[in-house]
């Protein structure tokens, strides 16, 4: 996209905002990747006169949903591709648009006249915000940085001073924009006219990004310590950047030796710089490096703070102290954040205003300042904890950590790695007596809270967390967290286990893996993760995407999921009839008899929205031993399911006989702590003692070698003896045919195996003992000739029913035109509980 149609599409985007909104402060957020979409409405913000606010789409939903409600944005804009995740966010009330459709609305709009680039709607005024960014709150929840235009502009000068920006450079960006660090480098390359190259290597892994730098070559580069560390030891051998003029890092220490061993891979006159920043104070150092600059061990200094700001030292009682001595970093300017979006209480606490009429910022970093000017940090004065770039506030934790009900008290904080002297997140709780909450229901709960530099490496459970005299806990007390405390060491059972090991163990360096440690304990973070689900898919050829590994972060939790897909089916008695896996699961159970392949029309009405699996008894197609009762069914089919899908919500169908085993299976997953978002019961007849001894078992007739004419059958069902309970006299032809039925799975002549089947379906009806169940079920009754006995089911099923007529007949309900009555109602009833549907589908 060129600069002058930047400029057009965000104008005509400015007026659709004034538009709609008319004037205000409200911000405008946005939900966009890393592309040039969002950059266009941030533009269309500012020259509405109303700042932005940007959110990254991996965050986790809550989050998400928290950090826009916080906003109060009034209007949230999106591409297609997140535009689920941003309703989600917004909710019932909040305002949801595509960018494409805004921008296709308004194409013809008529704009002012103009002589050079086009005017927003809301000229600038003042030192007016212009940009809100969320990070860690030490309240529980994110908290907004309000930046104003003066500070915005003094960013943009400081860092195309600092670094010589031109239009002739080509500027790729690995971080994303939606965080301030990402935004810093936006500005540079937009102020200096240069070309803005958006990448996120969090999709790409360093594969793809040393390949996406090859085919863009640009001239400045831009991404976090972590990236280049991987970048550096993924690079081929001889390879050169010589494209490049300048290497930057920032969002974390850089080490010392990273950058001594890039200088090979870079031409004589390019140069490295660290930069160092926060949200509340933008761009505060540079610290420059030429390939013959002493390069100092370990963490590289922050560098000289730049002109319009600040640095100095002071000591706990606010005296500034001199050069060499360490004390609080407290960053003075005339360039500050304005301060916290809906938080006075926190903004006095961290902003003040100096005896020169500057305003300051405490930063709660260490730090000193040597003869140099050299700004040198120290870690962090208060609780909070950088994680892999990241400022995590505890707090935040904390307060995720005591929403679960099992949770009394919690503490979260940073220690030092015995191994590695890095900073790790730990966290200690205490629970309430006899609580069943385990360290893995903990984690699962941070996961889809937190993002993933938020989730605690370590966590201990303590039986009462210790506390000095005044009552208060005394974290000082707290005791050391092993790495890896607890792990379990199991070696693979599987081959897919040992093959996924092998991948585990090379791209994250490590020989001593259990199947069952989790990801993030390993060291891994967001690049790592790129580069494993990569290394994966190109070893065990199959098709994963990143995120796969919130939802299996452990290498036996990794199998399963590849195991289940339902391209390779647990059995004959288990067949995938639509769908490629990426729709969420539904099980159909057959009737007596009848085969999986039964629901083929219902599933072809229900692909795109559902996989379908079909289940039929054991020995139908193939000579095996049929299973001889409703229980042994239900136990073999549930097996085959769990395969398929080792983890709630299940939605379950079964038709006829299948009926009962679907009502079985949902009963033994409720006792198992399951759920069972929706169990859908298509015409089953009930057992003879559950609807009140009234309904015929079966029929008894002797089995021949032939296959009846269907007018030979109607005669024969006007004389067929009847099988009645026990008690009753048998029928002189029960011994022949109770025989051959013994043998139902194994013989496959005489009377049709299906036949066999359904006869022996009617007998394991008969024997069934059912029980109430408390589930969300679906009664579909035919209208004619139905085979359900609604009052009868209305006594056992004891939950929220729901009964539907469907048209045709017990035998017609599947069939057309009959079944796509049955399909449209089951994709209502479906969509009413989806949401129920876990993340890992």
């Amino acid at each position: 996209m060129t600069y002058a149609e930047l400029d057009r599409r965000s104008t005509v985007l400015a007026h659709v905002i004034t538009a709609q909104l008319g004037t205000g402060t409200e911000p405008i957020a946005t939900l966009f990747g890393q592309d040039v979409d969002g950059i266009v409405v941030l533009l269309a913000a500012i020259k509405a006169g109303r700042p932005f606010t940007q959110f990254d789409p991996t965050a986790p939903a809550a989050r998400l949903a928290s950090m826009l409600a916080a906003s109060g944005a009034p209007l949230l804009f999106t591409s297609a591709r997140h535009a689920d995740a941003a309703r989600a966010a917004a909710g019932t009330n909040g305002r949801v648009a595509l960018l494409a459709e805004a921008l296709a609305t308004a194409e013809n709009t008529a704009l002012p006249a103009h002589d050079g680039p086009h005017a927003g709607p809301t000229p600038p005024v003042g030192d007016r915000a212009v940009a809100i960014f969320f990070t860690s709150g030490s309240t529980g929840a994110p908290k907004g940085v309000i930046r104003g235009q003066r500070m915005v502009m003094c960013d943009a000068w400081s860092g195309c001073a600092a670094l010589g920006f031109t239009p002739a450079d080509r500027v790729a960006l690995l971080l994303p924009y939606s965080f301030a660090a990402g935004f810093e480098v936006v500005l540079w390359a937009l102020c200096s006219a240069a070309t803005l190259c958006l990448f996120d290597p969090r999709s790409a892994g360093t594969a793809g990004t040393l390949t996406w730098l090859a085919e863009r070559r640009p001239t400045t580069l831009h991404m976090a310590p972590s990236l280049l560390s991987r970048l550096l030891a993924d690079l081929p051998p001889g390879r050169v950047l010589d494209h490049l003029r300048l290497v930057t890092t920032s969002t974390e220490p850089v080490n010392g030796r990273d950058v001594a061993a890039l200088w090979p891979r870079l031409s004589d006159e390019a140069v490295f710089a660290n930069w160092t920043g926060a949200s509340e104070i933008g761009c505060l150092a540079f610290n420059v490096y030429g390939r013959t600059s002493p390069m100092p061990p370990g963490a590289l200094p922050a560098g000289r703070p730049v002109p319009d700001r600040e640095a100095q030292i002071w000591d706990e009682d606010g005296t500034v102290l001199g050069p060499g001595q360490t004390g609080e970093v407290v960053i003075v300017s005339d360039y500050l954040a304005s301060g916290y979006l809906g938080d006075p209480e926190r903004t006095a606490e961290r902003f003040g205003a100096s005896p020169d009429g500057r305003r300051f910022y405490r930063t709660g970093d260490l730090g000193k300042v040597d003869d140099d000017g050299f700004l040198r940090l120290a870690g962090r004065a208060d609780a909070a904890v950088k994680i892999r770039g990241y400022l995590v506030e505890p707090a935040e934790v904390e307060a995720t950590l005591l929403v679960l009900p099992d949770v009394r008290a919690a503490v979260a904080t940073g220690r030092p790695s015995p191994s590695t002297g890095e900073p790790r997140l730990c966290a200690y709780v205490e629970l309430v007596p006899e609580a069943s909450t385990t360290i893995a229901d903990i984690r699962r709960h941070l996961r889809e809270k937190l993002p993933p530099w938020m989730v605690p490496t370590g966590i201990l459970l303590l039986d009462a967390l210790p506390r000095t005299e005044r009552g208060k806990i005394d974290r000082r007390a707290l005791p050391d967290i092993p790495e890896r405390a607890g792990a379990d060491r199991t070696r693979a059972r599987t081959d897919p286990e040992a093959l996924l090991l092998e991948v585990w163990r090379q791209v994250l360096g490590l020989d001593d893996i259990g199947v069952f440690e989790e990801f993030g304990e390993l060291g891994g973070d967001s690049v790592v993760a790129q580069q494993l689900i990569l290394e994966i898919n190109r070893n065990l050829r199959v098709d994963l995407p990143p995120s796969v590994l919130a939802a299996a972060p452990t290498v036996a939790a990794l199998a399963e999921k590849i195991n289940r897909s339902p391209t390779a089916t647990p059995g004959a008695t288990c067949v995938r009839l639509v769908g490629n896996g990426s729709a969420p699961l539904l099980f159909c159970f057959a009737g007596g008899g009848g085969m999986a392949l039964s629901f083929l029309r219902l599933a072809r009405r229900l692909d795109g929205v559902r996989t379908v699996v079909g289940f039929q008894a054991r020995g139908l197609e193939e000579r095996a031993r049929a299973d001889w009762s409703v229980q042994q069914h239900a136990r073999r089919h549930l097996a085959d399911l769990r395969r398929v899908q080792p983890r709630g919500p299940y939605h379950l169908v079964g038709f006829s006989f299948g009926g009962l085993v679907a009502y079985d299976i949902a009963k033994r997953l409720t006792a198992a702590g399951e759920l069972v978002a929706l169990l859908a019961i298509v015409d089953t007849r009930l057992p003879f003692l559950a609807s009140g001894g009234k309904v015929p078992l079966f029929d008894a007739e002797p089995i021949s070698g032939e296959v009846s004419r269907p007018e030979e059958e109607s005669r024969r069902e006007s004389r067929r003896p009847r099988l009645v309970p026990s008690g009753y006299r048998p029928t002189r032809g029960t011994p022949r045919w109770l025989t051959e039925l013994a043998l139902t799975g194994y013989i496959r002549t005489g009377t049709s195996p299906y036949r066999r089947f359904f006869k022996q379906s009617e007998l394991l009806t008969s024997f069934y003992r059912i029980r109430p169940y408390d589930g969300r079920t679906v009664l579909y009754m035919a209208e004619q000739d139905s085979q359900a006995d609604e009052a009868a089911w209305r006594r056992l099923l004891r939950g929220h029913t729901t009964v539907h007529r469907m048209p045709g007949t017990h035998d017609t309900m599947l069939r057309e035109p009959h079944v796509a009555a049955l399909a449209e109602s089951l994709r209502d009833e479906l969509a009413s509980a989806s949401w129920y549907l876990p993340d890992w589908q």
